[in-house]
């Protein structure tokens, strides 16, 4: 019984003297690496830092007195667990560069250092969190000028929460500056605050959801400008006078021209490159109807939206014109006028220089007209007008002169 008695105390003393000589592995070291050896610990590192770069996360903390490496542990989420493998050991010195990271993931870090002697390690507890997201900066910019205001849309930027748009009128935008716009959740922003006819450059930055703010994107400019308004065609023979009124922030105009309604402008245009507010279209035929269109272009080259779309049709005025005198009669005729779909006739008993007054007759549909109300022996002049479908009136034809006459007495 003494026997079991001793044995039993003696296994005690040795449990216990086990666990008094064990090395300590706690938060703030002190202790040896657990083999019994007396190696202590360094102390936890401090002042972690993780700073997200072009492609990597730099991290950086304070040198801790007695570490001769540090390991560097790596999660994609927070309580870094360092009883697995670290994500690089044996690190000489109180910085490191993780460059296996990807856009758009946040990674938390912690820290050990290490203690070695005579191929004996005693590690330290883990430092703090810290955590990084590599924001990307935003690409693809591009400025659509339009009336007063300029589109711009981007493509998303990995690890972007919102985005900032900053704007100057000369190159090398400062995006240390106050932002245009900023919290812009989406990748499309409009600067409703541009005006006519000033060239603007933008840039657009990243935000993370912890704020940080990525590199500028590339520049895009633009001069925002007006649509042409007040569009009008006037047809004349073999032609269509076009005009319009001047365009904000237009350098130059481009006239576009099609057979049929809804012109497109994604096709070549009529001409390019107008200066002024007018056009003539010389190529136009008669008798077939026109739609036209005039978009302006900015200094950049920006192309603006379609003015509102006008139609003519070109017509002549007729040619020819000829008369005969009869008993309170004149007969008269001319030469077809092409583009015409009716003709007006005009009386006067003194010359004219064109269609004055109110037409004698109205859609004459022939090319021929006998004046039935002319009174014998008095002079009357004559000019005859084309009209096209449109019910739009040409120029006069050239002056006929006549006078009707009775017959003679005696005849038969």
């Amino acid at each position: 019984m003494s026997l079991l008695l001793t044995t039993a105390l003696l296994g005690l003393a040795l449990a216990v003297a086990g666990c008094g000589g064990a090395g300590s592995n706690e938060e703030g070291g002190g202790g040896d690496d657990g083999s019994g050896t007396g190696l202590s610990a360094p102390a936890v590192p401090s002042g972690l830092e993780a700073t997200p770069q072009d492609g990597a996360v730099q991290l950086g903390w304070d040198a801790v007195d007695g570490a001769d490496t540090y390991n560097v542990y790596r999660s994609t989420s927070s309580s870094v667990d360092i009883s697995g493998s670290a994500l690089n050991a044996g690190v000489s010195s109180s910085e490191y560069t993780d460059e296996t990271v990807e856009e758009g993931t946040e990674y938390f870090y912690v820290v050990t250092a290490v203690a070695s002697e005579d191929g004996e390690t005693a590690e330290s507890g883990a430092s703090e969190e810290a955590s990084a997201a590599l924001l990307a900066s935003p690409s693809g910019l591009s400025a659509t000028p339009e009336d007063g205001s300029t589109q711009l849309s981007w493509e998303a930027a990995g690890g972007a929460d919102t985005y900032n748009v900053y704007r100057s009128t000369s190159s090398g935008v400062d995006a240390s500056s106050d932002p245009l716009g900023n919290g812009i959740s989406s990748t499309e922003y409009t600067d409703e605050t541009a005006e006519n006819g000033t060239e603007y450059f933008y840039v657009v930055t990243a935000v993370s959801p912890s704020g940080r703010e990525s590199d500028p994107s590339g520049e895009a400019s633009t001069v925002p400008f007006a649509s042409p308004s007040g569009l009008s065609a006037t047809p004349g023979d073999g032609t269509t006078q076009l005009s319009w009124e001047a365009a904000d922030g237009a350098g130059t105009y481009r006239v576009y021209r099609s057979t049929s309604s809804e012109v497109d402008v994604s096709g070549s245009p009529l001409d390019t490159g107008i200066s002024s507010v007018e056009y003539t279209d010389e190529t136009a035929q008669n008798g077939t109807e026109y739609f036209y269109v005039v978009t302006a272009v900015s200094s950049s080259g920006g192309e603006s939206d379609a003015s509102g779309e006008a139609a003519a049709i070109p017509f002549a005025a007729p040619s020819g014109l000829d008369g005969t005198s009869r008993n309170s009669e004149v007969t008269l005729s001319w030469d077809e006028a092409g583009g015409a779909d009716t003709y007006n006739v005009y009386r006067s008993t003194s010359s004219t220089d064109g269609a004055e007054g109110e037409p004698l007759a109205t859609g004459v549909a022939e090319t021929s007209y006998a004046d039935t109300t002319a009174e014998n022996g008095t002079k009357y002049y004559y000019r005859v007008t084309s009209v096209n479908p449109n019910g739009t009136e040409s120029s006069a034809s050239s002056e006929v002169e006549k006078t009707p006459f009775s017959e003679p007495p005696g005849q038969p």
